[in-house]
């Protein structure tokens, strides 16, 4: 039986680095490791890199990684080092857990090797511990890695650590993939001046470095690399940094002048991508090599230091060519900055940039119209989601890489029509459902993060995504998991009762791990009052997606009957409809008090949850042109298109328009991925992310609304082909991914302005619904 191992020193225990190293004299014809690790790993055999990340799992559920070793093996001696990273701290991505590595080689069945207290390690040499610098407080720290102290002095036996559950269990997805290195365009290069009594992290030196930029051109190509430009009108246009001219070294810079001592240049891999640092330079023995990483150009440089986030790493060179490959995070960006100083002679770099890191995936169905812009947001969409699931789904690669209920129901409703992804999002599902929070009475914000802090709502909206992939996977296995933690929360959810005016309500509690936030809007950023429509509007819909679930499946979440859920549903709506409808204005408020303002968002959760009906209903139609109300925000933004849906086709021709004003701007400032706010980069105090996978909806409504198919019973095996035309696209064709294969449909116009739509060709077992 494998042990749990770790460093014989104490003081490694947070933002530290081991290495671990085993001898292997076995003979195996198909090699593979089990490892695990907190917080995570990097494997090396016989010199040969082997890309694996520990899955991200709650404490006291350690789950082993397999990987594939036979390209590495060979027979005789076999020598496995194994880089160890321990965070220890709290996180959106990890939670506190001792520190410890385990790892099984095995071949087939058999066991070959164990760790144990025979196997040798030592602090990293390269790396410095406890150096903790926070990337962000959301994602992590950064690093510095010295290349002159590679060698370690004196190994020593490992310690077996107490780190229970002893067997660790097979990680819910499969490891990621390392893809290979894009080209990097050198867009901006120069000289830069480092004042002498310059103080502060990496990242905030690198944002008060004076720069000089100059044209990059023939000076920047260095000696024997000529042929490695693109050449046009005698200047490289532009600059590339290609990974199959990396050892030419083909970038420099010319000799210092004036009061300059450094040099800088900022590389552009043309996308957004999410993957690990990669650097080939030649730099004298002892410059200091700082890198940014960003998003943007937006201040002519790498936003690198923003309100105690440094998104700057250090290296320190060897005076040889150093290639390096940071493995133990990944880096979220598009730009990167590198600041060399302490260097007498211009450096030679070969490449700067990542590898990308991305989850196997189907190739995604495609939609075409004329409108290449149309097209262009629908190619954003689809590369921001890709950007935004790893090991499990994440808000957004640079900043926090953390697991949201919210968030990850949107990813994974739009995510559904583009390439199915049902496993991997029952694996989300089942993690976020694991990490319950007991004051709060409800899940953890995220997961497998414990940061003792719960947003209600998104334990009711994890009731609803549950139903939804029931509904679009129709497979019964992926939900089953989910149910005694359906129960559980609907048990403790249908237990706080206010007595309100209308009838009894519901609220979230008092304690002190709970946020009440829907959405980043003045008034429901924070909902203080018990008395609110959003949670219980909210609950309605929770209630019925239980029922649902528990028709198919024949089991009942919450220990009461389908007809009994959909029966508090339907009492719960009555009561919001009495309770918070305004009578002058003709809206519903969002709370009991009517302090806060007006919300599109509590009107849209009124209608699509049927709240709102008969007069009720044609006035609040009425006033969504004559109110004014705080327009719903990217996160909250399928309830308004799927509520726009349901209405007369006035309402639902205003959604392409407003996704159009939405994401084009974003589109046409040459961006690859969809922002997470309108803002961009500028909001939440210049820290907003420019990817972020809950803005993909134009993706979703392109394929569920333009091309209008959607599942009407789980799996497709009903579904409604009913498209939203739109008056300025001429055709849409397209498909939607199903479990029995696509589902492919057009529609057009003719001469006479008149619609003509067809289903192309489907899958058998899919049938439309009349």
């Amino acid at each position: 039986m494998s042990d749990w191992i770790w460093l014989p020193q104490s003081g490694f225990e947070r933002d530290s680095y081991g290495i671990f190293r085993r001898t292997l004299t076995v003979k195996a014809k198909k090699p593979v490791l089990r490892i695990a690790a907190s917080s995570n790993f990097s494997v090396t055999l016989n010199h040969v890199p082997i890309f694996g990340g520990q899955y991200s799992d709650l404490p006291g559920h350690p789950t082993y990684t397999t990987l594939d070793i036979s390209h590495a093996w060979h027979d005789g001696e076999n020598h496995l080092e194994i880089e160890v990273y321990v965070l220890g701290r709290r996180s959106l991505t990890t939670a506190i857990v001792p520190p410890g590595l385990w790892v099984e080689l095995r071949d087939g069945a058999k066991v070959l090797d164990a760790t144990d207290a025979s196997w040798e390690c030592a602090p990293h040499p390269a790396y410095k511990s406890n150096l903790c610098i926070p990337l962000t407080g959301q994602l992590g720290d950064t690093f510095e890695y010295d290349a002159n102290k590679t060698a370690v002095r004196a190994w020593k036996k490992a310690r077996v650590v107490d780190f229970p559950p002893p067997v660790a269990r097979p990680a819910a997805v499969p490891p990621l993939g390392e893809r290979p290195l894009p080209v990097a365009h050198v867009v901006q290069a120069g000289q830069i001046y480092r004042p002498a009594d310059a103080e502060g992290t990496p990242a905030e030196l690198i944002s008060t470095d004076f720069l000089q930029s100059r044209v990059v051109g023939q000076l920047n190509v260095a000696k024997g690399a000529e042929d490695c430009q693109t050449w046009r009108y005698g200047e490289p246009m532009p600059f590339l940094l290609d990974p199959q001219y990396v050892d030419k070294l083909p970038f420099t810079w010319p000799k210092l002048s004036g009061c300059a001592n450094g040099w800088y240049c900022i590389v552009d891999l043309g996308t957004e991508y999410t993957g690990v640092l990669t650097l080939c330079i030649q730099a004298d023995k002892g410059a200091v090599l700082d890198i940014a990483h960003g998003e943007h150009l937006t201040d002519g440089r790498v936003r690198a230091a923003i309100g105690g986030r440094n998104y700057a790493d250090r290296i320190i060179a060897n005076g040889t060519t150093l290639v390096f490959h940071h493995r133990l995070r990944r880096l979220g960006a598009r730009y990167l900055e590198l600041h060399v100083t302490n260097a007498k002679h211009p450096p030679r770099l070969g490449y700067l940039g990542l590898a990308p890191l991305f989850r196997e995936l189907p190739d995604p169905t495609e939609v075409t119209s004329p409108d290449r812009l149309l097209n262009a947001i629908d190619e954003a969409a689809i590369h921001t989601l890709r950007c935004c699931q790893h090991e499990h789904f994440e808000d957004c690669p640079m900043r926090e890489q953390g697991l949201y209920p919210y968030d990850s129901r949107n990813q994974a409703l739009y995510g559904y029509p583009i390439w199915g992804n049902y496993d991997f999002v029952a694996a989300c599902f089942k993690l976020l459902g694991d990490n319950w929070n007991e004051g709060a009475g409800t899940l953890q914000m995220t997961s497998p993060g414990c940061i003792h802090l719960s947003i209600p709502i998104f334990g009711l909206v994890w009731v609803t995504e549950c139903w939804e992939l029931l509904l679009h996977s129709g497979n019964p296995k992926l939900v089953e998991p989910m149910l005694p933690v359906m129960d559980k929360l609907l048990k403790t959810v249908l237990s706080k009762s206010v007595k309100s005016p209308a009838g009894l309500l519901y609220h979230s509690g008092k304690d002190e791990t709970i946020w009440n936030f829907c959405e980043w809007q003045p008034g429901l950023d924070r909902v203080n009052s018990p008395i609110q429509a959003p949670y219980n509007l909210y609950l309605i819909e929770t209630l019925r997606s239980a029922a649902k679930i528990a028709r198919v499946l024949g089991k009942c979440p919450g220990l009461r009957t389908p007809d009994a859920l959909e029966g508090e549903a339907d009492r719960l709506a009555k009561v919001c409809d009495k309770l918070f409808w305004d009578d002058k204005l003709g809206v519903y408020r969002t709370d009991d008090g009517g302090k806060t303002p007006i919300h599109e968002h509590t009107q849209m959760l009124a209608l699509y949850n049927g709240v709102a009906t008969g007069t009720h209903k044609k006035r609040l139609l009425t006033s969504l042109d004559k109110v004014e109300m705080l327009e719903s925000t990217f996160s909250t933004l399928p309830y308004w298109v799927m509520t726009m849906r349901m209405l007369p086709a006035k309402f639902t021709a205003r959604i392409l328009p407003r996704l159009r004003r939405l994401y084009e701007s974003s589109v046409l400032e040459g961006s690859k991925t969809l922002w997470e706010t309108e803002l961009g980069g500028e909001d939440f105090s210049f820290a907003g992310s420019l990817c972020h996978g809950w803005s993909s909806i134009p993706s979703w409504y392109l394929r569920t609304g333009l091309l209008g198919i959607e599942p009407t019973s789980p799996g497709y095996k009903t579904f409604r082909f009913r498209p939203d035309f739109a008056d300025d696209l001429e055709y849409l064709k397209g498909s939607v991914f199903t479990p029995y294969g696509l589902i492919t449909a057009e529609w057009r116009k003719d001469g006479k302005g008149n619609y003509q739509a067809a289903i192309l060709s489907c899958p058998k077992e899919c049938k439309l619904e009349k």
